[in-house]
């Protein structure tokens, strides 16, 4: 891969000569011509996107939905056209609810209470048809009035004009008609690009998801046509048109990136999106907006990070150009607003490097049973949970919003971001209204506090075994025992820890000292104390590797659920000779296995970590009742096969393969 600078010649004489691509993206006719101004990469790797296509649960990257492939579409309407009643109905919305966009999740409220238990499949479409209206309706109530407030400061005919014009939008006229009418209304008024961007954000987007949700699922003008009516159908025939018209808008698509002619002929220049968006995009130099959409750098973070994940497991082909290709496209074309950096980038592509080196561990991929981490107990955070736990995130504006995420999904703050949670929601609860200065000041405070009496109790417990030491060890294991807390010490009463830079304190205090032999249990139970510390503090912190674009509270509560999401880890570690099939991964919170499991050799983990000897078995008896229910198929002999691992690697210590015969 080499670099290419160009540069761009514009042809449309309405555009200055000294525009480059980001003022040419600005116009809409594609038909405008331009040379590159921009240095960019020679891709010599091609992407072949029809394999993804055919592979369900990738992102969007326009709008972030997981998308469906053509071939589980067609299984989907089959399954709803043998329905019969609304349990069956609801238990199939349940099973695929992470494939419902975002606009059409609304279908699912007043599902989990059984209040449906005696009603029909009509009388749930009706239901939620009446519900849909109501919440169109309002919106555009809403809408209207923002309208007529604003013409209270226009002159009096633009006044007269704007008022009159809101006379004829109904609350029944579909969102095309609706937003027809306002774009007249803007044009009439002849308002700045700014004025308008507004009006555009707060009328039209507040009003397009509920329109769209009605129009789209419950609009029966077709069956009108025809002399029928919804109550005509049978019940698999009116689940099966309401399946169809929500998750038709999740099948995947293949698009242009970039429109323009001179991109067309690239074979990076194409991308998966979901069909909504799809439509939407036709007319679009670009695929997106990105003035609309401020969660657009995420959304293709997420696309881009499925595809590298499908890609390190041979499940398509390996295309490293084409993240580089998609992130330095979306940059350029969108002005600046998105901006992918080399790290970003290069943590892109490391994601296929660790999706190489073991397959899909389900246990951890399953959402019905809660599976606790081997090592500490907590119950693990799913992907997908956590996908849905950022997109609830993303519509947070107060530090007391947060707190209510932090509220809903208790059960899934692990152990290492417990305290950080406590700390949290104490501050709200003594201070709802809380400024988000005044909130995070207090916050990083109290974090402060309790990584220093942490950092101190680390000592004192380290210090606690020296008497140990001192009767049963040999004169050089306690010297040594002396020199690693003289130093440790030392560091730390100087201030040099006072930013909990784990790695420093190491590389300043032990990295000459060898305490991998024998008698350094102590100071192997001191460092991982001492790393949770750090871990815990850098919740609190902003670091180089943190979104610039993030509010500092969304940072802060992602690293708290981030710590506990579920990961699969090596149980003889890769290093040591491990293989990367399924019988040789367990569950790991994501803080376990980097703070704790690591490289370590099974013996070193299992006598460090007491924990492991109730979790562990916790874990497997899980995973295996599940295996014989015929919830994880493949795993009717993965407890068995991991206790014989952990008795052969515990010298005989850890037994309990008696239980799984």
């Amino acid at each position: 891969m080499k670099l290419l600078p160009v540069s761009y010649k514009i042809i449309n004489p309405n555009i200055n000569s000294g525009s480059n691509y980001r003022s040419f993206n600005k116009f809409t006719d594609i038909n405008d011509t331009f040379e590159p101004t921009f240095t960019a990469y020679e891709y010599s790797e091609k992407v072949n996107l029809s394999q993804a296509q055919n592979i369900s649960g990738i992102h969007c990257p326009s709008c972030g939905i997981r998308m469906l492939s053509q071939q589980d579409y067609e299984k989907l309407i089959e399954r709803a056209d043998k329905i019969e009643t609304p349990q069956e109905l609801i238990e199939l919305l349940n099973d695929y609810k992470r494939y419902i966009p975002n606009n059409m999740r609304q279908i699912l409220s007043g599902t989990e209470n059984g209040e449906y238990e005696n009603l029909t499949v009509y009388d749930f479409f009706q239901i939620h048809k009446k519900e849909a209206h109501k919440k169109k309706r309002e919106r555009i109530h809403t809408a209207k009035d923002y309208l007529r407030k604003y013409a209270e400061t226009l002159p009096y005919d633009k006044k007269e004009f704007v008022l009159k014009s809101l006379e004829d939008i109904h609350s029944y006229q579909a969102y095309k008609i609706y937003k027809e009418k306002i774009l007249d209304i803007e044009k009439n008024l002849e308002l700045d690009k700014c004025t308008t961007g507004k009006i555009n954000n707060i009328v039209l987007r507040n009003v397009a998801s509920s329109c769209y949700y009605y129009d789209c699922c419950f609009n029966t003008s077709d069956l009108k046509n025809e002399g029928k009516k919804i109550s005509d159908l049978n019940p698999n025939e009116i689940a099966k048109r309401l399946i169809a018209n929500i998750f038709k808008n999740s099948v995947s698509q293949t698009d242009y990136l970039d429109k323009h002619p001179s991109y067309l002929d690239n074979p990076n220049n194409t991308i998966l999106i979901c069909n909504s968006c799809h439509e939407n995009s036709k007319e679009k130099l670009m695929f997106w907006r990105s003035q609309n959409n401020s969660h657009l750098k995420d959304n293709i973070s997420l696309y881009l990070g499925d595809l590298a994940k499908l890609m390190g497991r041979g499940k398509i082909e390996n295309a490293n150009d084409y993240i580089r290709y998609v992130c330095d496209i979306s940059s350029i074309g969108s002005n600046g607003k998105i901006k992918f950096d080399e790290k970003e980038i290069m943590r892109l592509r490391k994601v296929k490097t660790l999706s190489s080196r073991h397959e899909d561990f389900a246990p951890i991929e399953q959402t019905k049973v809660d599976i606790p981490c081997a090592c500490c107990g907590s119950v693990m955070l799913p992907h997908s949970v956590r996908i849905n736990i950022i997109e609830e995130m993303k519509k947070c504006e107060t530090p007391y919003d947060y707190a209510q995420i932090l509220k809903k999904y208790d059960k899934y703050i692990g152990h290492y971001g417990k305290e950080p949670a406590n700390i949290f929601l104490n501050i709200i609860n003594n201070n709802p209204n809380i400024p988000k200065d005044k909130f995070l000041k207090k916050f990083r405070q109290k974090i402060d506090k309790y990584s220093a009496i942490g950092t101190r109790k680390a000592l004192e417990r380290y210090m606690d075994k020296r008497s140990y030491y001192f009767t049963h060890q040999s004169p050089e294991v306690v010297e040594k025992f002396d020199l690693i807390n003289a130093r440790i010490r030392n560091y730390i009463n100087s201030g040099e820890f006072k930013n909990y830079n784990y790695l420093e304190l190491y590389e300043n205090c032990l990295g000459d000292i060898d305490i991998t032999e024998n008698g350094q249990k102590a100071a192997y139970k001191l460092l991982t104390d001492l790393k949770e510390v750090a871990h815990i503090n850098s919740i609190s912190k902003i670091s180089e590797y943190d979104e610039n674009d993030k509010d500092e509270i969304y940072s802060i509560v992602f690293k708290i659920f981030r710590s506990n999401v579920a990961t699969a880890d090596h149980l003889v570690a890769a290093v040591n000779g491990g293989d990367s099939s399924k019988d040789n991964l367990i569950g790991l919170c994501k803080g376990c296995n980097t703070l704790v499991k690591s490289k370590k050799n099974i013996y070193s983990w299992y006598s460090q970590n007491y924990n492991v000897r109730t979790n562990l078995r916790k874990q497997l008896h899980i995973i295996d009742d599940m295996a014989k229910a015929g919830q994880l198929e493949g795993y009717n002999d993965w407890a068995k096969k991991i206790a014989q691992t952990m008795y052969e690697n515990t010298y005989r210590k850890y037994d309990i393969r008696e239980e799984f015969d």
